[in-house]
């Protein structure tokens, strides 16, 4: 029979699986709070990326139809070097310091959504993709917060917010309707 931690911890997992069916985002940024208060923050780092992992390729398998493949392929690259350097920082910090910097990104990220204006195009689209991709994989293994880096960029390359909300496979690749 399932302790209390467990209900808890899967009551937030629907929490925010509901807010990310309906969003497109925001089931590990709804989840994880309840999570760090539940767990020892390692250990919901972990289980976060793992379930956004399934998350990512559910989503990736019901929007492929939308997907550019070749934008895919720098973020894709440039993810497993970010993954590696998550890694390393995952395991020299504190549960603290990764709070606060899941407090912080999450702040500094709704600043930016809010302020953030596309201005023409961009000049290098394949570079910015390679940077989006190694932040997400930094921050993806460091934080479990692999959607910002990619919505960031979704929103400079000027794609269409309901794509920017997805996760990395329908946002770095999804062509306007």
């Amino acid at each position: 029979m399932p302790g209390m931690t467990e209900i808890c911890v899967f009551l937030a997992w629907i929490a925010g699986g509901f807010v990310s069916g309906v969003s497109g985002i925001g089931g590990a940024m709804v989840a994880f709070p309840f999570l760090a208060m539940l767990l020892p923050v390692h250990e919901a780092i972990a289980l976060t990326c793992i379930v956004n992992m399934v998350m990512d390729i559910c989503l990736a398998s019901l929007h492929f139809r939308f997907c550019r493949v070749s934008a895919l392929w720098p973020m894709l690259l440039a993810s497993v070097p970010g993954s590696f350097a998550g890694l390393y920082i995952l395991q020299i910090c504190s549960g603290p310091v990764l709070q606060g910097a899941v407090g912080l990104l999450l702040l500094y990220y709704v600043y930016w959504q809010k302020t953030f204006r596309a201005r023409g195009t961009i000049a290098h689209p394949r570079a910015l993709g390679a940077v989006a991709g190694f932040g997400s994989g930094l921050l993806g293994t460091a934080i479990a917060f692999d959607g910002p880096p990619v919505g960031a960029y979704g929103l400079c390359m000027g794609w269409e917010r309901v794509c920017c909300w997805a996760r990395w496979a329908s946002s770095s690749c999804c062509a306007p309707p």
